[in-house]
């Protein structure tokens, strides 16, 4: 899996085509404007599972807990790989992310996958605010006593 993380100030969407016949159920041409949150660009890739996306789910957590955020909006973002994983699978796997996160207590949207989606953000303007995340194996593993966010990831 991989993902960018933008701490918005404003973020919405609108639906505006239906791209693939699994595509989620929504309405067309509605706007959802989110306002403040963690938006998290997410592509889910071929050899993703399960355990990759609690992995993510967790370090999205970390990185709202980080950046005090409670609100996060999961958006389908297939651009950030050249191996996406079949539809009926990603749409599963994103939504055990949401599902992980909502269990840790935060505020979560998803976008709809499989549509193409006009959207508009305005980033927070802070050094923590834009970040690439990659799960793979070897998953990361925190590291005890770390003082930094570096120190605390570590490849097991």
């Amino acid at each position: 899996m991989r993902a960018i993380l933008i701490q918005a100030k404003r973020f919405g969407f609108t639906p505006v085509r239906q791209e693939i016949k699994e595509a989620e159920l929504t309405v067309k041409g509605e706007k959802v404007d989110i306002g403040r949150s963690l938006v998290v660009f997410l592509a889910v890739e071929e050899d993703d599972d399960e355990a990759k996306a609690v992995l993510m789910a967790s370090q999205v957590a970390s990185d709202a807990k980080e950046i005090g955020e409670n609100k996060i909006v999961i958006y389908p973002f297939v651009h950030l790989t050249e191996k996406p994983l079949e539809p009926s699978k990603s749409i599963e796997l994103i939504k055990k992310v949401a599902t992980t996160l909502r269990g840790e207590g935060f505020e979560v949207r998803r976008a709809p996958f499989g549509w193409t989606k006009g959207f508009y953000i305005e980033v927070m303007s802070h050094p923590l605010a834009e970040r690439g995340v990659r799960i793979r194996e070897p998953p990361l593993e925190v590291q005890p006593g770390a003082r930094s966010r570096q120190d605390r990831l570590k490849l097991a």
